[in-house]
């Protein structure tokens, strides 16, 4: 026998069931009329391409400004300089491309493992050549004053920087943070290698202390912003 208590909860969890469905009603009425055409994400391959084109049209631009020393390129500790550098950059540009999209944890980790490889190597190779310079005299003044280096890396950041933000705001990757700091490992490397083309200054402490400073001061600036730069699910 049902009494008046039961009847009501039955009437009450009708009313609570009917007040969702409504909601749900509504709320999949408004996914569907705001449901918009999107174009199909381009090719980690073309994407790569139309970044490297990018980059080089705006570094060449800046050559105008700042005359580049590839005379310098017949040195081998040049070029082994440039080499680690680039080399970081191009291998964490592809995988920040390849990032953009949803990536499992396993798939995550194959792309991210050859440029912390090489970052490390080209951190280990740059502080290595500094290490000795920190004991000897008349270079410290050099390693700790301020110079237009500065300045000029935070120029060849910023632009790059945009392209990576805006493909990846086009797209949706399941890890935003991994893909924040593979795109700054890129434009890092990009970056100093075209600050060594372009500095007048070899002194490895210099290289090591100025040409790393504009692109620590971004990072920390938008470590906090990792979602709301790059797109995520």
């Amino acid at each position: 026998m049902t009494n008046d208590n039961d009847i009501k909860l039955s009437k009450a969890q009708q009313a609570l069931e009917n007040a969702r469905s409504a909601r749900l009603e509504v709320l999949s009425k408004h996914l569907c009329e705001s449901l918009e055409p999107r174009a199909a994400i381009w090719t980690p391959i073309k994407r790569l391409l139309i970044c490297l084109a990018a980059f080089g049209a705006y570094m060449a631009l800046l050559a105008v400004v700042m005359p580049l020393r590839f005379p310098k390129m017949a040195e081998a500790l040049f070029q082994v300089d440039i080499i680690l550098s680039w080399g970081a950059g191009l291998s964490s540009l592809y995988a920040a491309l390849m990032l953009m999209v949803p990536t499992e944890p396993k798939e995550l980790w194959k792309r991210v493992t050859l440029p912390l490889i090489i970052a490390i190597l080209f951190g280990l190779w740059t502080f290595g050549r500094v290490y000795p310079e920190f004991s000897a005299d008349g270079h410290l003044d050099l390693a700790y004053s301020f110079h237009g280096c500065f300045w000029y890396g935070l120029l060849f950041i910023v632009f790059p920087m945009v392209i990576i933000v805006q493909l990846a705001q086009r797209s949706a990757s399941t890890a935003p943070r991994w893909l924040h700091v593979m795109s700054l490992l890129a434009v890092s490397g990009f970056g100093w290698g075209f600050l060594r083309l372009s500095c007048g200054i070899d002194e490895p402490a210099h290289a090591f202390i100025f040409h790393f400073m504009p692109y620590f001061v971004i990072g920390v600036i938008t470590s906090f912003m990792s979602r709301f730069l790059f797109r995520s699910i």
